[in-house]
C-alpha cells in the first residue's frame, strides 16, 4: 500500500485531477460540456437569469475565475465589466477570448447560433483543452467531432425549414445576426443593438411603418424578459412573443443541440 502511494504522488498532476474550467454565459458552457463530456464538466459565471450585457461580479465571482485552470468568454466588450478580466485572473490561469481568437474584433459577440462560426469555435475550445490537459486529448478529440457533426445535422434541418417558408419576426435585441448571415437570410428588423441600447425614435418609427406594410408574426427575445418596447409593440401589432432560450424549468442543463433545436421549432412556428 504504501509503495502505491508513492508511485501514485509521482505521477504528472493533469492524470490525477481535473482541470478547472470557468465559462461566462450558458452557451459556451454547453460547447464546452460536450467537449469535455466524460471528463469533467466546466462551471458558470453568469446565470441564465442574468443578462451577460449587464453582469456586475461579485466577491464569489473572482474566488471561482481566480482558481480557474482555463476562463472561456466572449469578449471584454460582449459581457459586461469583462474589459478588465485579464488582469483579474489568476498567473496561471489561461484565458480564451473567443471575438478574438476568431479574429472577429468589431463584431457582435452573439456568435453561438452560427452553422459557420459554432464550428470554429468548438475547435478552438479544443485545442485549448489539449493545450492545458493533453491527457484526455483522445476523448476531446472524440467528443468534439461527435459535436460538429450534431451541428451540421441542426443547420442542415435548419435550412430546409428556411427554404420551405421564410419566418417573419423582429427582434427585441440584435442577436441573431451571424444566424441570419450563416443561413442566407436577409437581416431582420431590430429594437436594440446587440449591447441592449435602443436604436432611436426614427428608428422604431421606421419598423412600425414597415410593420404596418409587411406585418410579421413573432418577436423573438433572448434576455431573461422582453423590453417595454418590445412589450408594446408586440400588444398593437399583435406579435407572438417567442424566447429562443428553453426554459429553466429543469435542473438538468439544456445540451447545446436542445437550444439549437428550440430555435429552429420557433422559426419554423413563425414562417
Amino acid at each position: 500500500m504504501r509503495i502505491l502511494i508513492i508511485l501514485l504522488c509521482l505521477l504528472p498532476f493533469s492524470v490525477m485531477a481535473n482541470i478547472n474550467v470557468v465559462t461566462s454565459i450558458e452557451p459556451i458552457q454547453q460547447i464546452t460540456s460536450a467537449i469535455m463530456q466524460g471528463v469533467h464538466k466546466p462551471q458558470l459565471l453568469i446565470k441564465r437569469q442574468v443578462s451577460a450585457h449587464h453582469f456586475s461580479f461579485r466577491p464569489s465571482h473572482f474566488t471561482l475565475i481566480k482558481n480557474a485552470d482555463l476562463m472561456i468568454w466572449i469578449g471584454r466588450n460582449f459581457e459586461s465589466g469583462f474589459q478588465r478580466l485579464p488582469e483579474i485572473l489568476g498567473q496561471n490561469t489561461q484565458q480564451l477570448e473567443l471575438i478574438s481568437a476568431l479574429n472577429l474584433q468589431h463584431q457582435n459577440g452573439h456568435i453561438w447560433y452560427s452553422p459557420t462560426l459554432l464550428p470554429m469555435i468548438a475547435n478552438k475550445i479544443l485545442a485549448t483543452l489539449i493545450k492545458i490537459d493533453p491527457t484526455h486529448a483522445d476523448q476531446y478529440q472524440s467528443n468534439t467531432r461527435r459535436l460538429i457533426d450534431s451541428i451540421q445535422q441542426w443547420s442542415n434541418r435548419t435550412k430546409a425549414i428556411i427554404i420551405q417558408a421564410t419566418p417573419l419576426y423582429l427582434l427585441d435585441h440584435d442577436f441573431l445576426g451571424h444566424f441570419e448571415q450563416g443561413m442566407a437570410l436577409g437581416r431582420s428588423d431590430v429594437l436594440h443593438d446587440d449591447h441592449d441600447q435602443h436604436s432611436g425614435i426614427q428608428a422604431l418609427k421606421d419598423i412600425e411603418t414597415a410593420l404596418r406594410r409587411s406585418p410579421v408574426r413573432c418577436l423573438l427575445i433572448n434576455e431573461p424578459t422582453a423590453s417595454k418596447i418590445a412589450k408594446n409593440l408586440a400588444a398593437e401589432f399583435d406579435l407572438e412573443i417567442h424566447n429562443i432560450r428553453l426554459p429553466n424549468d429543469s435542473e438538468q442543463q439544456p445540451s447545446l443541440i436542445d437550444s439549437l433545436n428550440r430555435l429552429s421549432t420557433i422559426m419554423q412556428h413563425c414562417s
